[in-house]
């Protein structure tokens, strides 16, 4: 796997009578974007945390190029961009880079991360009259342009329109023409296809699954999507061998274990029926789908 950036062993936590985390471990290797994903209250934030030193896992350890995480050790290794970030609201955007780029010896250059992030007409902008997309787009400015070897970046695209959310996937992906380690958490499935080399799913405080994109979905490959374009609506599910049966307007969409017995009894069906399928579509799970089915197959809950 080479080089390792982070390595997370055995990490527990609890707050009160509540296990956040349990026995969580994983490893980013070096130069690659590294995915958490889980859905809300899994423990990715509390990850994230106590990998930046900001709180103390109650047994395990985590080591950041090579040493042990301690309070504040990760600090001038690690940029951070969390849900939560401090900005100073009469700055404007530019003066928020320069302030920040002159706490590192060898900082990026300050046009250059407002180019990355599409910044340029807010140049002159304070803090206080940006709108939210524009404020996590600075917030991602601040994370990185210190030249971190390692960025961690909490949800960086919740709540962007589809062009600001491509642009900051792009510029996340650019970091790896510095030599960044990416390490971020994200619910949304296409941003970590899209972004991420490994991915470690979180759900309930445990780790379900981790390996690259291609390698946790060939776990699920059991399972295959039919979706079916009907000419005309779809009728009500039979008694067919389905996982899952979801009908919309005249397209029906299956999971299944048996596609080819699953398709020949439904078109079978609907021949007798009159209806006519005019496209249909056979593929694997994706990511999102093994999301779905590895969260239905635990219980409870946790604490992001």
């Amino acid at each position: 796997m080479g080089t390792l950036a982070i390595e997370v062993k055995n990490v527990s936590k609890s707050f009160g009578r509540k296990t956040v985390l349990r026995n969580v471990s994983f490893e980013v290797p070096e130069h690659t974007i590294f995915g958490m994903i889980g859905p809300n209250g899994a423990g990715k934030s509390t990850t994230l945390d106590i990998i930046a030193g900001f709180k103390h896992a109650d047994q395990g350890t985590v080591e950041i190029l090579g040493e042990e995480v301690r309070r504040d050790s990760a600090s001038g290794k690690v940029g951070l961009m969390l849900q939560d970030t401090a900005l100073y609201s009469y700055l404007t955007v530019e003066e928020t880079l320069q302030f920040f780029a002159k706490l590192y010896p060898h900082p990026l250059n300050v046009q250059e991360v407002l180019t990355m992030l599409h910044l340029e007409e807010a140049l002159h902008t304070q803090v206080r009259r940006l709108s939210g997309g524009q404020k996590r787009k600075l917030d991602f400015g601040v994370a990185v342009i210190g030249a971190p070897p390692i960025v961690i970046l909490d949800e960086p695209t919740t709540g962007f329109d589809p062009t600001s959310k491509r642009d900051t996937w792009n510029a996340i992906k650019g970091l790896r023409n510095y030599g960044t380690t990416v390490l971020l958490t994200t619910q949304m499935m296409d941003e970590a296809e899209y972004l991420c080399d490994h991915v470690a799913v979180l759900i309930n405080g445990s780790l379900n699954v981790t390996g690259t994109v291609g390698d946790v979905k060939k776990q699920f490959n059991s399972m295959s999507l039919v979706r079916m374009t009907l000419s005309q609506s779809a009728p009500a599910a039979g008694h067919w061998q389905a996982i899952r049966t979801e009908v919309s307007g005249n397209v029906i969409t299956f999971e299944t274990l048996e596609p080819a017995v699953l398709i020949s009894e439904v078109t079978k069906e609907l021949q007798e029926q009159g209806i006519g399928v005019e496209d249909m579509d056979v593929s694997s799970a994706s990511l999102e789908e093994v999301l779905i089915q590895l969260t239905a197959n635990n219980q409870g809950g946790g604490r992001d």
